[in-house]
């Protein structure tokens, strides 16, 4: 466990010294002034903080989305390409143990910007209302959820494709998984068995999707998010298993 550790903190400072994080100070920076702008066109308290509240969470899930697609694609391609993989493999590492590492690192970088973007939003709803509702932290634990997942599949598709292949091919699936049955059967039109068979091959993202409850001030049950949490690793698991298959005959 400690080479995998030490990997991920490399690979992490590797994707800091890409400056990958400032586009999630450019967005930390608009959910720091957007409820104020939002107010200008609310009418009153409670549909200012369900608006702001609803439009920052949306924001922040597509955005930590479109950061796993881009970070998950990526990681793997940039050590071959920078030819630091030789060196690491040449050590008694594992091609499973250099894969979770770069998963981990990802998943780091993921968890970090979405507490900052978090505190942002939350921040900037409490200096109009006068009060901390922390359970936006409970709506981007999902995000982080569906970011891991899209973030692993990205990464075990970029093992065979290239870097835009891979990230096209997990933003398809994210697509497929977000629909709900019946617009994906809208959409793709033909048989309702063949919607229902591609719906069911990869992960239901919508599944992580907490907003409404959020936004609602609904409760989540603890099973609930129990649930979601051993699905979203279950599907992790799965994504690093092929991964690992498909780079053990990878020839380097």
């Amino acid at each position: 466990m400690r080479p995998v550790l030490a990997l991920a903190r490399l690979y992490l400072l590797g994707s800091l010294r890409r400056q990958i994080h400032l586009a999630t100070l450019f967005l930390g920076g608009i959910l720091f002034i957007l409820p104020a702008y939002v107010n200008t066109f609310s009418l009153g308290v409670g549909a200012f903080e369900t608006v702001a509240t609803d439009f920052g969470l949306t924001l922040i899930g597509y955005f930590i989305v479109g950061m796993a697609l881009m970070l998950g694609s990526t990681t793997v391609p940039v050590d071959f390409e920078a030819r630091s993989v030789y060196p690491v493999l040449a050590r008694p590492i594992s091609r499973t143990s250099f894969l979770v590492a770069h998963l981990l690192a990802v998943a780091i970088m993921l968890g970090g910007s979405l507490l900052l973007l978090g505190l942002c939003l939350m921040a900037s709803i409490a200096l109009m209302i006068r009060t901390l509702d922390a359970a936006i932290f409970m709506a981007l634990y999902g995000c982080l959820l569906q970011a891991a997942v899209v973030a692993a599949i990205s990464l075990m598709l970029s093992v065979r494709l290239r870097p835009a292949a891979a990230a096209a091919a997990g933003a398809l699936l994210f697509l497929v998984g977000s629909f709900s049955s019946d617009l994906f059967q809208l959409v793709l039109g033909g048989p309702p068995l063949l919607a229902s068979l591609m719906k069911a091959a990869g992960p239901d993202f919508s599944a992580f999707t907490l907003k409404g409850a959020v936004v609602h001030h609904l409760a989540v049950s603890p099973s609930y998010l129990l649930s979601m949490t051993l699905y979203g690793l279950g599907w992790i698991v799965v994504a690093l298993t092929i991964a690992s298959q498909a780079f053990e005959d990878v020839d380097l």
